[in-house]
């Protein structure tokens, strides 16, 4: 511009600097106007008063004092505006003192204080609480003929102690209510005196500045600031309102030109009101020598309630009395209808009142409108009472006052009196219709009457009244939700019959039904329907069938429903999202939970406590109890707060993975949290104290669960028997079940099942049965693992007849036997020499369709071979692999120590060269077998071809082949001399070889750690191994931590200890070289075995 020769005005510099303090450029403001001034381009007032407004905003207290005391050097006049500027940043300042002497000195000097001006200062001292100045100019700004503006009325609504401010302006009325209606409310009678008390002046001032100079346009924003006072409670004089059934609430969104006809007023008929022409023309009917009648004024409210203007209807009728016109049954009833729907059903009722005192007859109408307000209210009681007073008075109710009242009813759960007042009906002439029926079947479906609920359906139809797509709807979601999804699908199918068009809420009920039956199939396949029918599936739709799919372990195709969701433009909720997540989580997929986690925060969807339980689960059910702990911390640092069930998640990860100090630790903090524990977290910590067998702590747990006045349910119980029946304490554990019985809490089959199992595993199997017994008398049925515990005792035990009894009783009563049973039942028999019976119980299985097992297949082999039938054995083993089962380690151990104990070294070679060949090893007791075999050379020589062993020196030279010392190698060997040795074993309640985690070092849900033979330079064990880990089928215990072994060579600086030093001298060791430093005791059960030069296994062993 500049360049272009153009010289800037104040105009363009206004522009800029206007520009410049908008977006917070205040020195470029600064240095504008001290370019002009060096210009010699003086800035007027304009310009000023943009800047200081500018500083203001900024926060430039100082800098805005000093532009506004320039003025006046400068000689530039102020103006009001000015003024309101300086006052107005005063304020938000905190300085109302220096504010308020700035206003006087503004009439001082002559500018006397326009509406703004008021509207600036008042607003100031109501957002600084000072009611007492706001008071004070108010009166004077209404004095002086301003009005308030929206904001300033805003102010007053919102204003916590605006019943000061307010008080000032109110002048004292009465409602009085006529007798009849005395015992309808009394509660409502009391608050409406109450309120009455405190109405508002402020109300009428408002209609008085709004109508000053015979003149009135209400603007939109004046209206909702009336409906504002309504909604408080501040109400004028007197008032009306009413929303009959037949009145709709549709708001319109349009605002077309007001229609002209019927004298200028707006019509009843008109459906396009423009809310400003209607409050106008209200007031040109107000004004008019002839008034219109009371019934036009009727009319006139009834189209402000179509367009849910009630709060302006209950302004116009105080109105209506303010100018002297009077009400009639119309306009009263449309009151009604407005204070009900502005939930003042007490002065709603009042209003009722005051129909009766001034002689004016309420019609069924006003009579239905009150009755919908109390029943929505809650107020069902006074609503019978209305409905009894409506009837003694000679006003017969109809079909709305017989449903409303119904609806009432069933909603507050009276569904007796409901049904009661529905047969009434038709004794008084009123016949039901649809929403009758539709009322009454969808309160017996909510209680499960489907009988009922479908006889009503029937007789519904038959008297004329079709059921409409609602009724549908009710009975195909009631049906569903009682497990009746044939039937639903019935009610589904004759939809078109009945001319009715399902629509989504039908198929979503329908479709939820499936899914919760497992019908995933049949639900996919409504869901296409309704698609091909034109149906638009919503975020319900989309919810209950990704819900149904990852119920039935589907999650891949529920991601893919997901997907096509967000194709077809239906976004996915929160809803939606926790379903995918806990599914994937179930299906230890959290890493992939995690990518939805972070999907669902980008899309601005918050995670709510459901979404964070399922992840925090989902990591403690993978042991990762760091992840678990973190999102923990994330879930309360985005302020999601953790329930009882997150805590109940914590609490039993940690137990399981044996942290049981720190599940304590998150057990303890919980009421600082503000949750309480329930049985679930108490059950979970207990379990945790059980698996480490540290029963006396879970005994306490048990007693702070009593004392804090939670109850212990059964399965409290069964945890604490389980853990004392593993702990050997059979008597305590007993004590337990007699406890119960005090209680009057029933045992159930697991409780049963634990203390019989234990017994039987104790050698007491006639106390076991006594149990039985009891169990029986109390009406609980064996299981399937109650049989099994039996069948298992009675073989181990020689009690062979009676586990066929049993086997036979179970067949009787229908309860067919599966293959552990037969399992037990086919061993048993092996050992007590039964062979032929069991033959014929292993035929019996295919004979019944039960599958056989590996291990079925091994206990057979092992038995035939035991009886010396060696082919027999070798062509069921054959035979096994033909029947799909592939020999495991298990499999090949088994018949290898079957031909060497029958002395079929031939065969028994063949099958370890086949073991070898397939990678597996020999156990134990197949290498005891080889030792003690006279002609073993070449057998053993064929299985160290893929095998490495250790032993000690006499063993490894009774072990070799003669052949190998052919080799210098092993000739050698023969050299050797044995020197005694010290095997220690120290049990550790960790995992003593697990050195990278140090919270898996401490639990002892699952084996961790080394399992191999190491060694170390630092300790008088040269070698060691966690036999927990090396050999799991023989030394790990579940609930219990490490088997070191640690091998002392030389062991004669031991050999003349005793048991107790050689065990502190190895512990301190073991310490020493930081191996067990990281875990969390170092309590340990252990032994000792010394092995005395060359003499082998000749050794003793002290249990600790």
């Amino acid at each position: 511009m500049c360049s272009s020769g153009l010289l800037p005005n104040l105009v363009t510099y206004s522009i800029l600097l206007d520009g410049f303090w908008k977006h917070g450029h205040l020195d470029e403001a600064l240095k504008l106007l001290k370019s002009m001034q060096e210009k010699k381009l003086e800035p007027d007032i304009v310009f000023y008063t943009i800047l200081i407004e500018g500083m203001f905003i900024a926060g430039r207290l100082e800098v805005a004092k000093e532009l506004f005391s320039r003025l006046f050097v400068d000689v530039i006049r102020p103006t009001a505006h000015t003024y309101s500027v300086m006052i107005k940043g005063l304020i938000k300042e905190g300085l109302p003192d220096e504010a308020y002497k700035l206003f006087r000195k503004m009439e001082d000097d002559g500018f006397t204080p326009d509406s703004c001006a008021y509207n600036v200062i008042i607003q100031g001292f109501l957002q600084i609480r000072d009611s007492s100045t706001a008071i004070q100019l108010i009166d004077e700004m209404v004095g002086k003929g301003f009005s308030p503006d929206s904001s300033t009325f805003q102010m007053l609504l919102v204003l916590e102690s605006h019943d000061e401010i307010i008080s000032r302006f109110m002048r004292g009325s009465s409602l009085e209510t006529p007798s009849g209606l005395e015992n309808l409310s009394s509660s409502a009678s009391k608050e409406v005196r109450n309120k009455q008390s405190e109405i508002p002046q402020l109300f009428n001032l408002t209609m008085m500045m709004l109508t000053r100079k015979s003149a009135f346009r209400a603007t939109a924003s004046d209206s909702r600031v009336l409906q504002q006072h309504m909604e408080m409670g501040i109400f004028p004089s007197s008032f009306l309102f009413f929303n009959h059934h037949h009145i709709s609430t549709s708001a319109c969104t349009e605002k077309p030109s007001l229609p002209k006809n019927n004298g200028g007023f707006v019509s009843n008929n008109s459906t396009d009101i423009n809310i400003d022409d209607a409050i106008a023309s209200f007031y040109r009917m107000v004004r008019m020598n002839q008034r219109p009648s009371a019934v036009e004024f009727g009319k006139f409210f009834g189209s402000f309630a179509k367009k849910k203007q009630y709060s302006t209807v209950v302004s116009l009728c105080n109105h209506m009395d303010f100018v002297g016109v009077s009400h009639d049954v119309y306009s009263l009833s449309a009151l009604i209808n407005c204070l009900c729907r502005l939930n003042h059903v007490d002065f709603a009722v009042s209003i009722l009142g005051k129909m009766v005192k001034l002689g004016i007859q309420p019609n069924v109408i006003t009579f239905n409108t009150l009755l919908n307000g109390l029943c929505k209210g809650g107020k069902v009681k006074e609503a019978e009472e209305l409905f009894n007073l409506m009837v003694r008075r000679g006003h017969g109710p109809d079909v709305i006052s017989y449903n409303t009242i119904i609806n009432g009813l069933c909603k507050t759960g009276n569904k007796g009196m409901a049904v009661h007042v529905f047969k009434k009906m038709e004794q008084h002439a009123c016949k039901p219709d649809v929403v009758t029926y539709n009322t009454i079947i969808d309160s017996l479906c909510n209680l499960g009457q489907l009988n009922e609920a479908t006889r009503l359906f029937k007789e519904m139809v038959g008297k004329d009244a079709m059921p409409d797509t609602v009724t549908f709807n009710i009975l195909v979601d009631g049906l569903c939700k009682e497990g009746m999804v044939s039937e639903a699908r019935c009610v589904f199918d004759i939809m078109p019959e009945k001319g009715v068009e399902p629509d989504v809420i039908t198929y979503n009920a329908l479709t939820n039904g499936l899914c919760n039956e497992g019908k995933i199939k049949d639900a996919v396949e409504l869901f296409n329907e309704m698609v091909r029918r034109g149906h638009e599936p919503d975020v319900i739709s989309y919810n209950t069938l990704i819900n149904g799919l990852c119920k039935t372990g589907n999650t891949s195709m529920a991601v893919h429903v997901f997907k096509k969701m967000e194709q077809h433009a239906c976004k996915p909720d929160v809803v939606t999202y926790n379903t995918i997540i806990d599914s994937l989580c179930k299906d230890r997929l959290v890493n992939d939970a995690m990518e939805f986690l972070s999907e669902m925060l980008d899309r601005g969807i918050q995670p709510d406590v459901v979404t964070y339980n399922s992840i925090v689960h989902g990591f403690c059910n993978l042991g990762q109890l760091n992840e678990a702990t973190r999102l923990f911390k994330e879930m309360v640092g985005k302020d999601v707060m953790p329930d009882t069930v997150t805590f109940n998640i914590l609490v039993d990860g940690l137990c399981k993975e044996g942290m049981v100090s720190e599940a304590r630790r998150v057990f303890e903090t919980m009421p600082e949290k503000g949750v309480e524990p329930n049985v679930y977290t108490y059950n979970a910590l207990m379990d945790g104290y059980c698996l480490r067998r540290e029963m006396n702590e879970a005994k306490k747990v048990f007693e702070i669960m009593v004392r804090n006045g939670c109850a212990p349910d059964v399965h409290s119980y069964n945890i604490l028997i389980n853990g004392y029946c593993k702990s050997r304490r059979m008597e305590e554990a007993k004590s337990l079940l007699a406890e119960m019985s005090h209680k009057a809490l029933p045992p159930d089959t697991v409780t049963y099942n634990t203390l019989m199992q234990a017994l039987c595993r104790y050698g007491r199997p006639k106390e076991a049965l006594n149990l039985f017994k009891e169990m029986c008398s109390y009406g609980l049925l064996p299981s399937l693992v109650t049989y099994s515990i039996f069948l298992d005792g009675f073989c181990k035990h020689g009690h062979l007849d009676e586990a066929l009894k049993l086997l036979k009783a179970m067949q009787e009563k229908k309860l067919e036997p599966n293959i552990v049973l037969y399992n037990i039942l086919i061993e048993g028999m092996f050992i007590a020499g039964k062979l032929v019976v069991a033959e014929e119980l292993f035929s019996r299985l295919f004979v019944d369709g039960i599958q056989p097992t590996l291990q079925t297949y091994s206990v057979m082999i092992k038995g035939l071979l035991k009886e010396g039938l060696s082919d027999e054995a070798y062509k069921l083993f054959r035979k096994m692999e033909d029947d799909g089962f592939l020999p495991d380690s298990c499999s090949y151990n088994v018949i290898i120590q079957g031909f060497l104990q029958n002395r079929d070294s031939s065969t028994a070679v063949q099958f370890i060269d086949e073991m070898v060949g397939k990678g597996f090893s020999a156990d134990s007791s197949t290498f005891q077998m080889l030792l003690d075999l006279e002609s073993h050379d070449e057998i053993i020589s064929r299985f160290l071809r893929g095998s490495s062993l250790a032993c000690d020196v006499p063993g490894i030279k009774r072990l070799l082949p003669s052949q190998w010392r052919e080799s210098k190698f092993f000739d050698n060997i023969y050299e050797l001399v044995g020197v005694p040795v010290v095997t220690v074993q120290l049990r550790y309640n960790g995992w003593v070889t697990e050195l990278q985690d140090l919270e898996r070092s401490r639990q002892l849900r699952q084996a961790s750690g080394l399992d191999n033979l190491l060694y170390t330079p630092d300790a008088d064990f040269s070698c060691f191994a966690d036999l927990a880990l090396t050999s799991p089928e023989d030394y790990y215990i579940e609930g219990q931590g490490s088997l070191l072994q640690c091998v002392l060579t030389p062991g004669d600086p031991y050999m003349s200890l005793t048991n107790d030093k050689i065990i502190e001298r190895v512990s301190k060791q073991d310490i020493e070289i930081s191996l067990l430093g990281k875990l969390c005791s170092s309590s340990f059960q252990s032994s000792v075995a010394r092995f005395m030069s060359d003499q082998g296994f000749d050794a003793w062993t002290l249990e600790l």
